[in-house]
């Protein structure tokens, strides 16, 4: 499967994420932490992910969108392997209710192969809801103070890492 749509945000959560990044022909962010919006979707899509929670839309309007070009275009090569890799992790690893009932072997096929689809998947809406989760807990460390909302972020982000949780022993690979 290759991701090809565009990232509709229908979620209110993202009014208030345009603090964070630059709106194009908006108002000046007040904090830029982020250069672009598919930069801040990706992290917020990712916390989604790390904490496996999903936010439905709550706004029937496109609130913000990022177009499918920007992250298929050669120039952001990045993001497009970032995307893939997420895809890869969303249908492999997550406990998807849109794919209940799909063998392990379609569910590779449908990590790995470009033309396989399967019928009624849309893993952009899917990475949305959990990109709207994420958008949520940074809003949440959000206050008036720009370097204070940095730190917090960076904080925040600091606390999922893999390293923070521990690892089973090297000697224990035998038995997982």
């Amino acid at each position: 499967m290759i991701l090809n749509s565009n990232i509709v945000l229908k979620h209110s959560i993202w009014y208030k994420m345009q603090d964070l990044y630059p709106v194009q022909n908006g108002p000046k962010p007040k904090i830029a932490l982020f250069p672009r919006l598919i930069d801040a979707f990706i992290v917020a899509c990712t916390i989604g992910m790390k904490a496996n929670t999903r936010i439905e839309n709550d706004e029937k309007e496109e609130v913000a969108s990022v177009n499918s070009k920007t992250y298929n275009d050669p120039v952001n090569d990045d993001i497009k392997r970032t995307m893939d890799y997420m895809l890869k992790i969303l249908i492999l690893t997550m406990d998807l209710p849109e794919l209940s009932g799909v063998s392990r072997n379609d569910k590779e096929k449908l990590a790995f192969a470009s033309d396989f689809n399967i019928d009624k998947f849309n893993p952009i809406n899917i990475m949305t809801e959990y990109a709207n989760y994420g958008a949520t807990k940074l809003v949440e460390l959000m206050t008036d103070q720009d370097t204070e909302t940095i730190n917090n972020i960076i904080e925040y982000l600091d606390s999922l890492k893999l390293e923070n949780e521990i690892l089973p022993d090297i000697d224990d690979f035998g038995t997982i």
